[in-house]
């Protein structure tokens, strides 16, 4: 009688059985909420009964027509592009930062911008003075690199960028500047004479005609005051004008600084020790205008700090290359006028190219202490990482995917070489296959790129997500089809297959992938791209595998049913001469040997005589089988023959794979599932997670913002070793404050009170290094006043001519006026006050900017405004002054579009002082648009960690919104408030474990990890749904006992409620913790391949935390949710009513197919 009433609560597993049995008295339950899965499950009932239809053409048909869809689709991964410029992958598309960015470009384009190319040096301790010699001996062998190309030689000298002198009117000088101009290399090395050596000329250059007693000048032996009192004595050409400016400029040039050696070229002497001189930093050959800082050329925090005796552990050079559109126009000027942009790329990358493998060579062929390296890092070298990272690497996806296919096959096979279903596994992970890549393909025609992280991850992650649904689908498909009756329809098996997990999987799917698009919130384009590429994916491989692998279980049940092997399915079994199992009469049928009381395993032998075949009988010892539920017992036995099965095979081993019930389907009904329902067991269970939950928060209190550099990079490269010192010596950047189109001349007060406000951020390097060119301006004018007011009589001709000049341009006056007065009286000004500020005259501003770029072009040059449009030439000459003075015009400088001002950074450890420095300036850029001043940061700062600032509040918002959406979907298919509230719970605890996990492993939080966390909630549901959703439809014999006592005793009645529920889980567990498991395991073969990536980011960042993420949600959705069902699972929908006649109930056999005969009952009521 308990086994009639089992029965009867499996029939009602059934919606359109459970509302039956309501209608006929025989169970109570809520209506709404089954017609609501009547609904649900009718839908998809019906796509199971299209797909079996005509049995095996629409199967057939459906299964083929989904392949072609599939290889359409793939068919775009020809055109499939990867995205390697590390601006796009990183920088977020519609944001304030792309547009910054675009504006940059417009009106500076990249073409035309030097670049730095840094070579940075580890030095030797102990011995700095080899160091430095080491350093300049790698210096000096990258400017002799040679570039041919197109029967066009260049080394450094004709690649690098230099400042433009412009004109100064005395030709031999222009000859002399022409051939000495220098190189911008910012290095360590011009605190000493031995810098010059990486400036000198190719050949040194013949001095002035009428300077005989000058040598040959190079930048080694060059005395500047020499030559400029040889120039002005000599070359009445040679104004006043242009040697005033090389002395406000400093060009001193190098004799007179401290050698790193004695040498009898040194003209200097060494100063020891050789640190003290490297203090406060090094300036070029224009020592007032050309410094750099101690911070960006000098490594090591207890040199910094001036501790006795510490030399610096590190030197950084930085060379700084002209941009292609630059060399263009310097060299098809005078040759070359038939190349094109991209000659100059080419010749470009190839020098850079060069120095890296100079930095190779250089290691190899030099003996030097371990801890001395030298690395190379240009301005190619981030894109060369990001190709270099985008590679698919064919071993490690192989590998991969061999181990998931041999896991498929052997979860579905049986020793039953017809009833095994390897094949099915085998074809379930092409579908997953072909659907993945036809996600892939449609990605292509839409416009999302694959990028780094496409190409390393979701190859493995895809194929693990997508079979868990092929589990789920197979495991249900196999467990009808062992209760069913031998000839059953294949419709109603797909019908009832379809209607028990097909709300289930597509719940998992919904999450899964709305999980993945919630994470695209995510604002780095190369994170986002990925989400999205993976939501897609998830949602191709559920349709591919709704309609794929449904249609191919028809035709692979018409195997089992035409006797032909699994895998080899045009082989039937009949073609082995072994063993078969046969009946008494000498007939057998595979579907129908549970119907034999009593069958023999005999052998078959051919009579070469006869031949015939005949069968060879040995009495036998029976063992006997029972399907589940089954009613009628069999027997199977095995011969003492040596054709005959081994003598002793234990019975319960034959008894499992007999009933096609798993291994693991037998452990947790045998042994794992009455261990969850002891008490003391359950109270150690939440015991535990109480704890886990506890180090989740301590982890989650301690998660870090931020990426690790050095894990993007495999350890060994050059690129790791050159992150890895730079974070460990060096935190300097260079930014800029780009300043729009605006009224420069009327709100040049509030222009430099924004500069000073950024200026006196705390980690804005405060030591003259840089300057702001409007300031500058302002000085510069000021200065010219002063200097001449403190000895006017000193003052030359042609200074007195200029001032005069600039009073009537300053009065915009084009006649004769009178300004002896002014001269002598000293009552002139070019600058107003403003509010305590000097500002230049509005109405003049335009006029001055043209006169203070060429007579100050040093300073002009070093402030980098890079004017745009650019400021219109006039050279100061004599007659060019003269012209000025006597006219008072001068060509006026368009209003600009774009400025910027050049800053240093220093001192940025955390991603907080990271942050804190993009908060405070641009914070001060918003307040000064207030008063009229538009402008905005730039640099690397601003491009990588700008993320940073609302990344924790998108990834809480994308969480919230995935789990509304869960609930949303979970109400609708569990038809259960209760059910639905119980699986976001178990969503948002998984997530949040996630994240504490990362806390405690030290893991940083970035863009990176937060779209595993979104993601995280949408894996987690494979885990948790599917026992759910079985619970709720599950139900108990025991509901009478509830009933009976629930009045008596609250406890009594929570006992009984605890019972029910026990049972109930028992049932959940029975049938979905195998399919659960599988897509565990599945989904872990998937990305095991990631932790043998060359790529410790890749480890880090995804292999590490998705591990945990599947080890969280195993524990969660496998040990704690069975525990919190027993004790909080919501009530059954529906529960069976016991008659007061027992006798009125006829529960025969026949119930145990009754998942089956329900689908007969769902087509009456539809």
């Amino acid at each position: 009688m308990e086994k009639d009433k089992e029965l009867q609560v499996t029939r009602l597993l059934e919606a359109s059985v459970a509302l039956e049995e309501i209608r006929n008295g025989n169970a109570e339950g809520s209506k709404i909420s089954l017609w609501g899965r009547l609904l649900v499950e009718n839908s998809y009932g019906a796509l199971g009964r299209f797909i079996g239809s005509k049995t095996p053409y629409t199967g057939t048909g459906i299964f083929v027509l989904t392949v072609i869809i599939c290889l359409i689709l793939a068919y775009g991964l020809r055109s499939a592009r990867i995205e390697t410029d590390e601006t796009k992958l990183w920088v977020e598309k519609g944001g304030r930062l792309e547009e910054e960015i675009r504006y940059t470009d417009q009106h500076l384009h990249p073409d035309v911008q030097p670049t730095n190319e840094i070579v940075l040096h580890t030095t030797t301790e102990g011995n700095f003075t080899a160091s430095l010699l080491d350093h300049l001996d790698f210096l000096q062998k990258a400017r002799a690199l040679k570039v041919r190309h197109k029967y066009m030689t260049y080394t450094l000298q004709d690649l690098c960028y230099k400042n433009d002198f412009g004109s100064t009117t005395v030709d031999e000088l222009d000859r002399i500047l022409d051939h000495l101009n220098p190189c911008i290399i910012v290095t360590p090395l011009d605190c000493f004479w031995e810098g010059s050596l990486l400036h000198n000329p190719p050949k040194p250059v013949t001095p002035p005609a009428l300077c005989p007693n000058i040598p040959n000048i190079t930048w080694s032996n060059l005395n500047v005051t020499d030559l400029r009192n040889c120039l002005r004595d000599n070359y009445f050409q040679f104004n006043s004008l242009v040697d005033e400016g090389l002395v406000k400029a400093g060009v001193e040039g190098y004799i007179t600084k401290p050698c790193i050696t004695n040498t009898s070229d040194c003209p200097s002497q060494v100063e020891e020790p050789l640190r003290q001189v490297l203090y406060g930093g090094c300036s070029g050959f224009a020592s007032k205008a050309m410094k750099w800082p101690e911070q960006i050329t000098i490594g090591g925090a207890a040199f910094r700090k001036r501790k006795p005796g510490i030399d610096p552990q590190a030197l950084q050079t930085i060379i700084q290359l002209s941009g292609p559109s630059t060399l263009m126009k310097k060299f098809n000027d005078s040759h070359n006028s038939y190349w094109n942009l991209d000659d100059y790329k080419e010749v470009l990358t190839t020098w850079k190219t060069k120095l890296i493998e100079l930095m190779d060579d250089y290691g190899d062929s030099r003996t030097r202490s371990t801890n001395e390296e030298f690395y190379v890092w240009t301005s190619d070298s981030a894109s060369r990482v990001v190709e270099l990272f985008s590679n698919i690497n064919p071993a490690l996806v192989l590998t991969g995917y061999i181990l998931m296919l041999a896991y498929c096959a052997l979860a579905f096979s049986r020793l039953h070489p017809v009833k095994s279903r390897a094949n099915v596994g085998l074809v379930g992970l092409l579908l997953v296959v072909l659907a993945s890549s036809a996600a892939l393909g449609l990605c292509s025609y839409i416009g999302l790129d694959l990028n780094a992280t496409s190409t390393q991850v979701l190859p493995f992650l895809v194929l693990g997500l997508g079979v868990d649904d092929m589990f789920v689908i197979a495991d249900a498909f196999f467990e009808l089809e062992s209760k069913a009756e031998p000839n059953t329809p294949i419709k109603r098996l797909l019908s009832n297959t379809l209607c028990k997990v097909g709300p289930s999987i597509t719940l998992t799917s919904i999450t899964n992938s709305s999980g993945f698009f919630l994470a695209a919130i995510i604002p780095i384009p190369a994170m986002r791209v990925f989400a999205l590429q993976v939501g897609i994916a998830i949602v191709f491989n559920y349709f591919g595998l709704l309609f794929g692998l449904p249609s191919y279980l028809v035709l692979d049940t018409l195997r089992v049913r035409g006797k032909l092997l699994d895998i080899f399915c045009f082989i039937p079994l009949s073609s082995f001469k072994c063993c078969t199992p046969i009946a008494r009469n000498g007939s057998y049928d595979l579907d129908t040997l549970d119907s034999v009381e009593e069958s023999v395993m005999s052998c078959s032998t051919f009579d070469s005589s006869t031949g015939t075949k005949s069968l060879q009988k040995e009495s036998v010892e029976t063992i006997p089988i029972a399907r589940k539920g089954s009613v009628v017992g069999s027997r199977l036995a095995h011969g003492s023959s040596t054709n005959s099965l081994p003598e002793e095979i234990p019975s319960q081993f034959l008894k499992k794979y007999a009933d096609e019930k798993s291994f693991l389907t037998y452990f947790v009904v045998t042994y794992y599932s009455p261990c969850l329902q002891n008490y003391a067991i359950k109270g150690v269970i939440i015991a535990l997670f109480v704890c886990i939950f506890g180090l989740s928060i301590y982890g989650a209190t301690s998660v870090e913002d931020g990426l690790n550099l050095v894990d993007v990079l495999p350890k060994g490269t050059p690129e790791y070793g050159f992150v890895n010192s730079t974070l460990t010596y060096f935190a300097f950047f260079d930014i800029y404050i780009v300043t729009k189109e605006m009224d420069y001349a009327h709100h040049q007060k509030e222009l430099i009170e924004m500069y000073r406000a950024v200026y006196n951020q705390s980690k804005v390097v405060k030591d003259g290094s840089t300057q702001f060119w409007l300031e500058a301006m302002i000085n510069y004018f000021v200065n010219i006043k002063e200097e001449y007011c403190a000895a006017p009589h000193e003052t030359t001709a042609l200074k007195q001519t200029l001032l005069a000049a600039l009073i009537k341009a300053f009065n915009n006056s084009k006649t004769y006026i009178d300004i002896s007065n002014d001269l002598n009286d000293c009552t002139f000004s070019f600058v107003e006050t403003r509010d305590g500020t000097n500002v230049l005259p509005e109405n003049q501003f335009y006029r001055l900017v043209t006169l203070w770029v060429a007579l100050d072009p040093v300073n002009a040059g070093t402030a980098r405004p890079e004017f745009q449009p650019p400021v219109p030439l006039w050279s100061p000459t004599v007659m060019g002054v003269t012209q000025l003075a006597a006219t008072g015009n001068v060509t006026l400088a368009d209003p600009f579009a774009f400025t910027q001002i050049p800053m240093y950074v220093d001192n940025l450890q955390t991603t907080e002082d990271y942050k804190n420095l993009i908060k405070e300036i641009r914070s001060i850029l918003e307040q000064s648009e207030s008063k009229g001043v538009y402008a905005y940061p730039r640099g690397v700062p601003f491009t990588f960690w700008e993320q940073y600032i609302k990344l924790r509040e998108r990834v809480v918002v994308s969480c919230f919104l995935i789990l509304l959406a869960s609930f949303i979907a979970a109400t609708i298919f569990f038809m259960s408030v209760t059910g639905a509230l119980l699986l976001v719970f178990m969503l948002a605890l998984t997530a949040f474990e996630v994240f504490g996990f990362m806390g405690l492993t030290g893991i940083r939080f970035s863009a990176v990890p937060g779209v595993v966390v979104i993601a995280s909630v949408g894996v987690a549901v494979e885990f948790t749904a599917p026992l759910i959703f079985y619970f709720l439809k599950a139900t108990s014999a025991k509901e009478k006992k509830k009933r009976n006592n629930k009045l008596l005793n609250f406890f009594v009645y929570f006992y009984d409620v605890l019972e029910i529920n026990n049972d109930r889980v028992h049932q959940a567990l029975e049938h979905r913790f195998t399919p659960i498991f599988n897509g565990g395991i599945s989904t872990l073969l998937g990305i095991v391949m990631l932790a043998f990536t060359p790529f410790p980011f890749i480890r880090k960042y995804f292999f590490f935390i998705f591990l945990n993420l599947l080890i969280v949600g195993a524990l969660n959705g496998l040990v704690l949710l069975p525990v919190l069902l027993s004790f909080i699972g919501p009530p059954c929908q529906v529960r069976p009513v016991p008659k007061p006649n027992k006798d009125q109930i006829d529960y025969t056999a026949e119930m145990e197919i009754s998942s089956l005969k329900t689908n007969q009952l769902t087509e009456t009521l539809i």
